[in-house]
Formats: C-alpha cells, structure tokens, sequence
C-alpha cells in the first residue's frame, strides 16, 4: 500500500476519533437539524453517535426552554387607564360669590364702619366716630353712649328714662363710663316698663298695679290697699282667673269688701243664676206644692203662699223673673194673671 494513503487514512481516522470525545451536537440556530457530524466512513445516519439538545455527555438532562420563567420588566404593573377616577365637574366645589359691597376706590371710609363719601352704604355723619353713622346724637349738650369723651376712667350719673320716674317703683339712676375715649352704656339703671301684675310699680308713677287693682286710699291719699276687683284674669289678687265651666257661661270680678271674688252672670238653657255663684236646674215641678217655708220652694225668689185651702209655692212671676223668660205652653212659664197655669197669684 502506499505510504501517503496509510497516513492519509491515519489522520482521517484520528480526527473522526477526536469529534467522538467531544460528542457531536447541534449548532445554534439550526432548527430541528439532528444529521450531527458525519464520518467518512460506516453508517452514516447519525443516530447513534451524534449527541442530541435532549442528551448530554454528562447524563443530566436540562429542564426544557419553556419551563424557564422570565419575570417581566416592572415588579408592579401599572392600573389600566379606566381605573383612574376623574371627579366629575359637579363636584367641584365653587366658592361663593362675594357678598360684600363692591369695593369702590373713590370710598373714604377713616373709622372703617362702611360710611364715607363716596361709599356703597351711604355717607357717615362722623367718619372719625366708628358707634355712629346716619345719625349723630348731640354730643356737645350730653354724654351719650358712643359719643368721644377725654377723661378716660371716668364716669358719670345717668338715666335713659322719664326723669319724672326716677324714685318710684324700681327706677333708679345709673352711671356711664370713659373707655377707649367714648363713653360706654348707661350701667345700674332701671328704667320704666309696661305695668305687671306682681303687686310692683313696674311704671314708676307711684301706684302699682294699676288696670288690675282699685287703689284704696286712706284720708290723706296714701293708697292703703289693692282691692283686686277689675280684671276677671286677677280677680281677688294676682293671676287668679275667673273661668267659665259647666252650666255657666258668663263670669266676671265683682268687688267684695276689700277684695274681689268671681261672680256667676249666664247659665247654660236650663239652669239659672243662683246667688251669682252657681247655675242650677230650672225647677219645673214646684209649682203649687205644698210647703211650710219660702226654701221648700227651691226657685228664685219664689215663696210659700197661704191660701184658703192651705199653703202652696208660688213662683215670682214679675218682670226679669226666670220664669217670664220662657214661652206660653212652658210648664216653667207664668204670666202674673191670677189663676194662670193653676195658681199663680197676680205679681208671682
């Protein structure tokens, strides 16, 4: 044989030698090529010699590429778009408008109280004086509350009300004050008001009480006692009410000696007035009974009469009696003509 051959197939033969040690495989990017490395000689299929993605020299196969789990680029992934809540415009809250005057540039206004030439509220009487406005009291003649004073500390005697007043009842005198260089309110006093029903001058025209008391005197004018005896809501003293209930219907403060009581005046149909303190029942059965006393007769002024065959009630018959008020046919009714309804004696 040829020398050149033998070394020829020599170093084919080393070479093919040295491909198997170190495993044939696929090269990267060689999609599904499994022909591996082929030899020059024998069966060249590739099948058993040629190692696979799925085997290694090693014995260990790897997990596959799909199982290999890559994390995304961002740990937290944003909120879609629609999740972000856009308040809508009717919740925005608008302030409102300012309710101030306008502002006018051309206001002189020193004592800040709104008043000024030229002001939206008018013009002040004292632009130097922030307790007046419209209305300047006069200040030089008195001292009134809010007018400038100089003496700070000081005070001075006061009264808002009727001089007359002062001294009667609980009106009495009060005291102004210099604070801040005006003079304050008018402190202590106690002016007149409407008159109560407290047995006080609540007036101050020295009698208390009045329109809800007679003022009784003694000889020399001092009023002595309040006789309760005019206003049926302070009828023999203060808030005692005379009231209509029941049978009675009318009611009224009569003067009783000294005081006053709550006499009975109307009675319902049926009932009449008796000693202005009650309503009883009409009566209608009494007529010509008999009786022994002007009291077993029971109606007003009614009497016990004697007649020939004895003694018999007569009803008062007169004019104003209960029992005029009535109509012919009413068994209460009588008109003073002797022998009507019975016995019914001429003036009864």
């Amino acid at each position: 044989m040829n020398p050149h051959r033998i070394l020829g197939l020599a170093l084919v033969w080393i070479a093919g030698a040295v491909l198997l040690s170190c495993g044939g495989s696929k090269t990267p990017g060689n999609d599904g090529d499994d022909t591996g490395t082929r030899l020059p000689w024998g069966n060249n299929t590739g099948d058993e010699d040629v190692a696979t993605p799925e085997q290694s020299d090693t014995g260990v196969t790897p997990p596959p590429e799909e199982d290999v789990v890559t994390p995304p680029d961002d740990d937290v992934a944003p909120p879609p778009e629609e999740d972000a809540v856009t308040p809508p415009d009717d919740d925005v809250v608008t302030p409102p408008e300012d309710t101030k005057p306008p502002e006018n540039p051309d206001c002189v206004d020193k004592d800040g109280d709104g008043y000024g030439p030229n002001c939206f509220l008018g013009a002040d009487c004292d632009d130097d004086n922030k307790f007046f406005t419209v209305y300047c009291p006069p200040c030089e003649s008195q001292s009134i509350q809010g007018c400038k004073c100089t003496s700070e500390g000081t005070s001075e005697i006061c009264y808002e009300g009727d001089p007359g007043t002062v001294g009667f009842g609980d009106c009495q005198l009060g005291l102004r004050y210099c604070q801040g260089g005006f003079w304050t309110g008018c402190t202590g006093q106690v002016v007149p008001a409407p008159e109560e029903c407290d047995g006080k001058d609540n007036d101050c025209d020295g009698v208390a009480d009045e329109g809800f008391a007679n003022a009784l005197t003694d000889p020399s004018g001092e009023v002595t006692v309040l006789q309760y005896a005019i206003n049926p809501d302070h009828c023999g003293a203060c808030n005692v009410a005379c009231q209509a209930s029941g049978p009675v219907t009318g009611v009224e403060c009569r003067a009783d000696g000294l005081g006053g009581r709550c006499a009975v005046t109307e009675c319902q149909p049926g009932f009449y007035v008796a000693e202005e303190r009650f309503c009883l029942p009409m009566p209608v059965s009494n007529l010509c009974l008999p009786c022994s006393s002007d009291e077993e007769c029971k109606g007003p002024n009614d009497q016990c009469l004697t007649y020939s065959e004895g003694q018999r009630c007569g009803r008062d018959c007169g004019l104003g009696s209960i029992y005029s008020q009535g109509t012919q046919g009413d068994p209460t009714f009588c008109t003073g003509i002797a022998g009507e309804q019975g016995c019914c004696p001429d003036g009864y």
